[in-house]
């Protein structure tokens, strides 16, 4: 009797295991596979072709070149541009940029009048001499007016009749109004408005300034 017992226990020990070896084999099965963390590698191509250093450089040179003719040459690429570049040599009493900011090289060049008594250095640095020790800000562009055909031509008349200078044309002139913050002797004061005239010229804008042209044409403040 007590042998029956001992082998009962003892089978049902051994189906007590396989159960738990089933149950086990089960939740392995059921468990999900961890995938492998795989760390993706980025390529990063630095081949650059000579093809593409020149574009750039060429591209970095015309920047330049632009820049230089803008800012360094005569005139002004816009009309707010003109006024400033002569306010800002009046500022610095730079007669190079006086010059460059209402005139062109070609009337700079044959600017003496005939009888040589006036010459544009003496207009220039008399115009300086009037307003050494201002300095000026950014003018505040108000009104622009075009001016006619007519206007234009009559300028472009006198001129050639004070000056005698060959194939030079004016294709437009502005008359605009504006004013201008300045600070002279430590004291800033406004303009107030201002009238004054512009004209364009290969492109580039000046700022109109010359004594004797302002009397032939009417084109005086």
């Amino acid at each position: 009797m007590e042998e029956t017992e001992k082998t009962v226990q003892t089978e049902d020990v051994k189906t007590e295991e396989k159960s738990v070896e089933k149950a086990a084999s089960e939740e392995t099965k059921a468990a999900p596979e961890k995938k492998k963390k795989t760390k993706k590698r980025i390529r990063i191509n630095y081949k650059i072709s000579l093809a593409d250093i020149i574009s750039t450089v060429a591209m970095i040179a015309v920047i330049v070149f632009v820049w230089v003719f803008v800012a360094c040459g005569t005139g002004g690429a816009t009309k707010r541009m003109a006024i400033n570049k002569y306010f800002a040599a009046i500022s610095k009493n730079d007669a190079k940029a006086y010059k460059n900011a209402s005139y062109p090289k070609k009337w700079q060049k044959h600017y003496n009048l005939e009888d040589g008594t006036i010459t544009l250095e003496y207009i220039v640095d008399n115009t300086l001499s009037l307003q050494s020790g201002a300095k000026y800000d950014k003018a505040n562009i108000i009104s622009i007016e075009n001016l006619d055909k007519e206007e234009v031509k009559l300028f472009n008349d006198s001129l050639n009749e004070l000056y005698g200078i060959k194939r030079f044309k004016v294709s437009k002139i502005c008359k605009v109004r504006f004013n201008i913050d300045s600070t002279y002797g430590g004291q800033k004061q406004n303009s107030g408005t201002l009238t004054r005239y512009l004209y364009k010229y290969h492109g580039k804008w000046y700022y109109f300034s010359d004594p004797i042209m302002a009397v032939k044409t009417g084109m005086d403040y």
